[in-house]
């Protein structure tokens, strides 16, 4: 994806030269981005754009530090014109290896890298001016400022000047994708962070380019959202300022609000419980359990109707978990408010007086049936009685 991701596969140790160097001083070469260079060349050699130079001819443009190369030198320890520094030799932007590290050179120096390195403020040409995107090592230059990359960052652009004693990062344009990271940036800095430690008011964008982990709207006061709009949010800091998710409609997200800002108007209410997933909520009266409210507030259990409408449903229903326009079967009408009559008790929502189950109380067609049934039976004892008498008495 990106042009130099991590063919920095940069040996530790020097190794033994292929058969394509010369002058190269035994066992000094290694590989870089693919690129075989030497690191030390025999006497009167020095590297120059990955091969070993003669020292009269490698002087244009590889000195010693103050001085032109001599017949005993083996390395550049400085550059001249649009050549810089890097593990002992001079290289030019163009050169096999230079075209992976620099973009461009001036005064010996690098002043801007290539995709997956940049160039460090302020080196001398004395010293190596470029360094990758993900070297995590600090890096101090001559001036004593230091600079460091960024851990597992693919591309990257340089600092700007450090302060003293202060190191200052590159900052990461994109990260590694071998192990997959996201770029996650907090007051400036840039990190490239797993999928696991992207939380706390962030949120992974897997379709982006880089793929990031992007701070939440409200960062303020939202701790986990689904996208950066305000109405995001799908839990808020429950010691914030605005501690209550507020959803919009039937949506699994929403923003986040004070306590005023969600009871003004009242068509919502404040609800302390902490949910497992939501945390602390600012809830409709509907999804309280209270239908048919104009408004409600918090109840024993969830919401009840504080006002209801002026038309139509403007009776406070069971326990107030609604507004309706006549009061329920076996309950009546009290200060406005239905009231389940003796020997009955609201139904779980609250819609139906049920009987209780220790009650006895029967409806008037059930009590007339009953005595109906009473009489029949009483009079057929009383008549198969009198027969046995009478009758057996004859016999």
């Amino acid at each position: 994806m990106f042009p130099v991701i991590w063919c920095l596969i940069v040996n530790a140790l020097a190794v033994a030269c292929s058969g394509s160097q010369t002058n190269c001083a035994t066992d000094m070469c290694e590989t870089i981005n693919g690129v075989e260079i030497c690191t030390q060349c025999v006497e009167g050699y020095a590297p120059v754009n990955t091969g070993c130079t003669a020292h009269a001819t490698a002087n244009t443009n590889c000195k010693k530090k103050s001085a032109d190369l001599t017949a005993q030198s083996q390395i550049c320890e400085k550059c001249e014109g649009s050549y810089f520094l890097y593990k002992n030799g001079c290289y030019q932007v163009s050169s096999s290896l230079g075209t992976t590290l620099c973009a461009l050179a001036d005064g010996g120096v690098c002043t801007k890298g290539t995709p997956g390195y940049f160039a460090l403020p302020g080196a001398a040409p004395t010293e190596e001016s470029v360094a990758p995107c993900n070297a995590t090592a600090e890096i101090t230059l001559a001036n004593g400022k230091k600079y460091t990359g960024v851990a597992s960052c693919a591309t990257c652009t340089q600092p700007s000047a450090a302060e003293a004693n202060t190191p200052k990062a590159a900052t990461c344009t994109a990260c590694e994708t071998t192990t997959p990271t996201y770029l996650k940036t907090v007051d400036g800095v840039t990190t490239c962070v797993p999928k696991s430690d992207c939380n706390n008011g962030f949120f992974v964008e897997e379709n982006a380019t880089p793929k990031k982990c992007t701070a939440c709207n409200d960062n303020a006061n939202c701790v986990a959202c689904t996208g950066s709009s305000s109405n995001q949010c799908t839990r808020c800091k429950a010691d914030g300022t605005k501690p209550y998710l507020k959803k919009e409609g039937e949506t699994d997200a929403g923003s986040c609000v004070s306590g005023q800002e969600c009871t003004t108007p009242k068509t919502h209410y404040i609800d302390d419980t902490v949910d497992p997933v939501n945390g602390k909520m600012c809830k409709t009266c509907v999804s309280g359990g209270a239908t048919g409210c104009e408004t409600c507030v918090k109840g024993d259990s969830g919401a009840i109707c504080n006002t209801c409408p002026s038309t139509g449903n403007t009776i406070f229903g069971l326990n107030k978990r609604s507004c309706v326009k006549e009061c329920p079967e076996n309950s009546s009408k009290q200060n406005d408010t239905c009231v389940c009559n003796n020997g009955f008790t609201p139904n779980t929502d609250s819609s139906t007086c049920a009987a209780t189950s220790s009650s006895v109380n029967l409806s008037t067609g059930a009590i007339a049936g009953i005595s109906v049934a009473a009489v029949v039976v009483v009079g057929g004892l009383v008549g198969f009685l009198c027969w046995w008498f009478i009758c057996r008495g004859k016999a």
